[in-house]
């Protein structure tokens, strides 16, 4: 009869679904920061108060509450980059025009080999003088000044080519 005794006293075991589903109402009532920041005894004795250490499949919970959430903050902070990005595109584009512009400026004054000397941050810097950081625009920025420059280097050798060609064929004609 011991035995039989025993065996009524002891705790039936809880299972997942339901831990994950009393923890998620906790998390409503008092926040997931509270659930959160309990320990695992605190939590047990919170979401069964049957008396029974509760604590592993307390923790199992918990881990599931924090991965659920994780998820969808993770889906809601993709789809906030992703509306940002959509928002910034114009403004980047303008933001890479006034690069040029200020490249530019500074290439007049400098010359082309200061502009191509120097590093993506110290083109930032030039770029945005309020402390951005945005390297990535400064090079294109760079890089669409370059262009522009080889295409220019290119017809100059193309014209002196066909100049030098003209006043070969002028020369041979005279002799």
């Amino acid at each position: 009869m011991d035995n039989a005794a025993e065996v009524e006293t002891r705790p039936q075991p809880v299972q997942l679904p339901e831990a994950v589903a009393r923890i998620e109402q906790v998390a409503r009532e008092r926040g997931l920061m509270a659930v959160m920041t309990m320990n695992t005894r605190q939590l047990s004795m919170l979401l069964f108060p049957d008396g029974h250490d509760h604590r592993k499949v307390t923790t199992r919970a918990r881990n599931v509450l924090l991965s659920e959430n994780c998820k969808q903050l993770a889906d809601k902070l993709t789809r906030e980059q992703l509306q940002q990005e959509l928002e910034n595109k114009p403004n980047e584009k303008k933001q890479l025009a006034e690069g040029v512009a200020i490249i530019r400026q500074f290439e007049r004054k400098r010359g082309i080999f200061a502009v191509a000397t120097m590093n993506a941050w110290q083109l930032s810097a030039l770029m945005f003088p309020n402390g951005e950081d945005r390297r990535e625009i400064a090079l294109k920025a760079r890089n669409v000044l370059m262009d522009e420059h080889r295409k220019r280097a290119a017809e100059k050798l193309k014209r002196g080519e066909l100049l030098a060609a003209e006043l070969k064929a002028e020369t041979d004609k005279g002799k």
